[in-house]
């Protein structure tokens, strides 16, 4: 499986939600809610899958573990549609809601082989 092959179902899946992503030179999909003419911008954050484990990042920095794979797509558009402005971190009531765990961002892989 390429890198890219992981991400299969989660770009079509936001990008058909009417949000917008790219993928990085760290292996992440970087999601967003708005598009302007340079790039990204409105909620943005970054999903990544290190040995089928699944990360959602923020800006702020911090990092939550999605322990339940089958709901990545689903929680990156409930996000993208709370707000367009960009969170420091993700809301409380969907880190419950998707059984989110903080993870912790110094020892994330963000090159991985």
């Amino acid at each position: 499986m390429t890198t890219y092959d992981k991400y299969n179902e989660l770009k079509p899946a936001v990008e058909a939600a009417g949000f917008f992503t790219t993928q990085d030179y760290c292996d992440r999909i970087i999601c967003a809610s708005r598009r302007f003419e340079h790039g990204l911008t409105g909620n943005s954050f970054w999903i990544a899958e290190r040995d089928s484990v699944w990360y959602l990042g923020t800006w702020g920095p911090f990092l939550n573990h999605i322990p339940d794979a089958s709901r990545v797509s689903d929680l990156c558009i409930t996000w993208l549609g709370c707000t367009n402005e960009t969170m420091a971190d993700i809301d409380e009531a969907l880190k419950t809601e998707y059984d989110l765990k903080p993870a912790d961002i110094h020892s994330f892989d963000m090159r991985p082989d």
